[in-house]
């Protein structure tokens, strides 16, 4: 028997379509059922019903609740196979039970219901939809929280602004002039730009003598107040419309924007949406800024990916079931309400039995079906999946785009939002992009990159200590913000020389710097990690110049596959890589030796004694071959 020792310690890059997988994941386990419970109750109406005599009115309370935690999926109808020779979706069926409460007739009753149809992600990362393979691309957005700025637009200009960015909810602008009054500016359908304390006034009564006043001058000074109410309770201004009220001003920022916030401002609140404290601790801020008694450090830059995050798989499918929810809810609310069914509804079981059956019999329009079928027909984030060769497939699986909802539009991108930042470094690949209006908007994954729960990216580090590789120590992982106190070296391997400088990269100080060789705190773990993986193709990279290896890295992706493979005589050895990945080759799920190979049997030897065969639908020559273990 051999044995084989691996003394070495050795890197290996992780599954390059583990983000796809982890993301459509966590929907099904996490954000779908969250969506169903922010809507609880689903559905709690008081109707008004008419009784034979027109004076008497009485209420008919009916309240709809469901059990997000229960929720089940059925098994595929048809394989991915058979979707795609029949034109069909591969997707599954789910379900979930509601509770039905009738307070007047005591009707209490627990009934699966059929919510819709879900398209699955098949093992290569990839849905097929309507016989099509298709991908969403991840999107990198602005993560929600509040970022301080500089008007450079004038010189000599002193004019600050915080933009408060939210999760679902339009943005809103807090700026100070040069007379230093802060002005509230919500971008909604059309942008409103008011006084902040007026803004408080109209929503935040309670809070508006915490206002800090620098001027003597008082906006709601009784002499000038109606005439300054006159100007702003405009009948245009959509914002202090008789309709909209305090509580339908939301303004959600979610559990990570939350968390932004407070490490921003200094403060410890829990509830996701906005509250006034915010908007008081933003305005002294502003204040202070304009008075120079804060450092200008205060002040973001909107292009570091510490401030920007990866939208992926499952908060845009999550967005899509909330959109069917809404029209769900709608759909209950004005069957209930039509006349014909307000007669039939009473106090017996027997009447409400027989409308509720007939709500649950309309809901098989499937309006979260609906939702999902426009989603991947329609979304500029849901794509034909480029099959071209294996190199063009998995590279626009690992793409991440600033267009679509929420993003960067094509006509406003400036050339600073196309440029790479020093945070790309080991995340963003610096080379690959496409040619044309879409250059710097559409990127690249580098071979190493992940990303954690909160959605920013990370890239591996190995720890250093006094010139000595911590080789035996786990690999760390590291976002933006987490290595703005280090020196990293952009190598894998540390110079032999001791007293010198070498060039590392620190984000605190913004730039490229050199330390000592015994400060280095950090070392990459391969060289390949600042790349993307069509780059990483390309052999002896460093020699080329920059513009040619872009198009090197375009032009790969649009070769064709060979009837009859052959060996390069000059590689980087990471095909091998992307083939098992993408399970265009056959793999075996044992660990072994081979002991003989053709093209219609692998043998394989085993500590354990099994046989195994499988077989491979999808392509006739992989149909043949079967995985022996001796």
């Amino acid at each position: 028997m051999i044995f084989f020792i691996f003394y070495k310690f050795v890197f290996f890059f992780p599954d390059f379509l583990e983000i796809q997988r982890k993301n459509f994941y966590s929907f099904l386990k996490l954000n779908l059922g969250k969506e169903f419970k922010k809507m609880q109750p689903f559905i709690n109406v008081n109707l008004k019903k008419k009784s034979f005599k027109k004076s008497s009115k009485s209420l008919v309370p009916i309240s709809l609740y469901f059990f997000y935690n229960n929720y089940k999926f059925t098994s595929p109808e048809i394989s991915v196979q058979e979707s795609i020779i029949s034109y069909e979706t591969y997707s599954c069926k789910f379900f979930m039970p509601v509770r039905i409460c009738h307070s007047l007739a005591n009707f209490n009753k627990v009934k699966w219901i059929f919510l819709g149809t879900l398209p699955l992600l098949t093992k290569r990362g990839n849905f097929i939809v309507n016989g099509t393979p298709k991908i969403i691309l991840n999107q990198i957005i602005r993560n929600p929280g509040v970022y301080f700025n500089k008007d450079i637009s004038k010189k000599n200009s002193r004019k600050f602004y915080a933009e408060i960015i939210s999760k679902r909810g339009p943005w809103i602008k807090l700026e100070i002039d040069n007379k230093r009054k802060v002005w509230v500016d919500i971008k909604q359908n059309e942008e409103t730009k008011i006084p902040l304390k007026l803004f408080f006034q109209k929503f935040f009564k309670k809070y508006i003598d915490n206002l800090v006043s620098i001027n003597n001058i008082d906006v709601f000074n009784a002499k000038n107040n109606n005439g300054i109410l006159k100007n702003y309770y405009d009948e245009n201004n959509a914002l202090f419309s008789s309709s909209i009220k305090s509580s339908d001003l939301i303004f959600e920022l979610g559990k990570y924007g939350r968390i932004q916030l407070n490490k921003k401002l200094g403060l410890s609140i829990n509830t996701p949406n906005l509250t006034p404290t915010d908007f008081l601790v933003i305005n002294n801020l502003l204040l202070k800024l304009s008075l120079d008694k804060i450092n200008e450090n205060v002040i973001d830059d909107i292009d570091d990916l510490k401030n920007r995050r990866i939208k992926g798989i499952d908060e845009l499918l999550q967005n899509q079931v909330s959109i069917g929810l809404i029209r769900m809810q709608k759909i209950f609310i004005n069957i209930l309400k039509k006349k014909k069914n307000l007669k039939l509804i009473n106090t017996e079981k027997k009447n409400v039995e027989k409308i509720l059956d007939k709500v649950f019999l309309i809901l098989n329009d499937q309006p979260i079906s609906n939702a999902l079928k426009e989603f991947f027909n329609s979304h500029q984030l849901s794509q034909y999946l480029d099959q071209t060769n294996p190199l063009s497939e998995i590279t626009h699986k690992r793409r991440i785009s600033c267009l679509g909802a929420g993003g960067i539009s094509k006509d406003n991108a400036s050339m600073q939002m196309r440029s790479i930042h020093f945070t790309y470094y080991g995340r963003i690949c610096p080379i690959e992009t496409p040619e044309g209006k879409n250059a710097g908007l559409v990127n690249s994954l580098t071979a190493a990159a992940n990303i954690n729960k909160q959605g920013f990216i990370q890239t591996p580090y190995i720890n250093v200590y006094k010139r000595q590789i911590q080789n035996q120590n786990k690999i760390f992982w590291f976002s933006a913000e987490n290595q703005e106190m280090k020196n990293i070296f952009f190598n894998s391997k540390l110079p032999n020389f001791k007293n010198v400088s070498v060039g590392v990269i620190k984000s605190q100080l913004k730039n490229f710097n050199k330390c000592k060789i015994n400060n280095v705190e950090l070392i990459a773990t391969s060289a390949q990690q600042f790349i993307s993986i069509a780059t990483s193709f390309i052999p002896f990279i460093e020699h080329n110049d920059a513009n040619r290896a872009l198009m090197g890295s375009n032009m790969q992706r649009q070769a064709l596959p060979l009837i009859d493979v052959e060996q390069p005589l000059v590689t980087t050895l990471n095909s091998f890589k992307i083939l098992c990945d993408l399970q265009v080759t056959p793999t075996s799920k044992k660990t072994g030796v081979i002991l003989y190979c053709s093209k219609k049997k692998v043998y394989i030897y085993t500590v354990k004694k099994i046989l195994f065969n499988k077989l491979y639908k999808s392509n006739k020559f992989l149909k043949k071959i079967i995985f022996k273990y001796v």
